[in-house]
């Protein structure tokens, strides 16, 4: 019996992990001369509450981001250093990033956002 119980109490437990991770998006973002920024799918995925938070971290090279709608260039923007990790706390600030490579190698920066 404690056996039974304790396995219901696992998948229920399972379920419960599964509907939280349910609004999670994912995106490996290119980074190259022109400004880009996260995509329509990972901030408004169908079904799901609207994406408020997200984290990414660039895998390679320089880039430059900024949030206020302002021309970001290789030379303008906030830098962003190989390895570091860009959080983003609100929606509209997610759908306002753009960003630029700085050198001549291409950035990719991975990205999960959630509700």
């Amino acid at each position: 019996m404690r056996l039974c119980l304790s396995l219901v109490f696992l998948l229920i437990a399972g379920l419960g992990l599964l509907a939280q991770r349910a609004g999670t998006t994912f995106e490996k973002l290119q980074i190259a001369d022109t400004a880009v920024g996260f995509a329509t799918a990972t901030l408004e995925p169908p079904g799901v509450s609207q994406i408020t938070t997200c984290e990414a971290r660039l895998e390679t090279a320089q880039a430059r981001y900024r949030f206020d709608g302002g021309a970001v260039s290789a030379t303008t923007g906030m830098l962003l250093e190989m390895g570091d990790v860009l959080e983003v706390g609100n929606h509209a600030d997610a759908r306002a990033l753009r960003l630029v490579k700085t050198g001549s190698t291409t950035g990719v920066l991975s990205v999960s956002c959630w509700p």
